[in-house]
């Protein structure tokens, strides 16, 4: 009897890669009437047609980095706040920043 390889899949998302490998088919298929297979373009077309989603997809990455970093930058300005004012603060502003603190821990849990 065969054994199962484990480690196909180690990062799990195999299941992610077939639904959107399938659903990229059926609306390429919609848009265009044939499956890429059977498709009369030449070498050079689809390397092109490569090409522009490769850009695409540089772009995407690039907003999602930038997303980010605004994100961790926003993150630490609180943090420097919310540390300042337990630092220096009264018991009432104490209060609020670890109200605030055990939110942020909530929404990151």
């Amino acid at each position: 009897m065969r054994q199962a390889d484990h480690t196909a899949d180690i990062n799990n998302i195999l299941p992610l890669v077939k639904r959107t490998l399938r659903q990229q088919n059926e609306k390429g298929l919609a848009k265009y009437g044939t499956a890429l297979k059977d498709n009369d373009l030449t070498v050079l077309e689809l390397l092109y047609h490569s090409l522009e989603e490769q850009i695409d997809n540089l772009q995407y990455t690039i907003i999602a980095i930038q997303q980010e970093e605004r994100k961790q930058q926003v993150q630490q300005s609180v943090d420097e706040y919310l540390t300042d004012l337990l630092a220096t603060g009264d018991d009432a502003e104490h209060a609020i920043a670890f109200k605030i603190l055990q939110r942020m821990k909530g929404l990151v849990e």
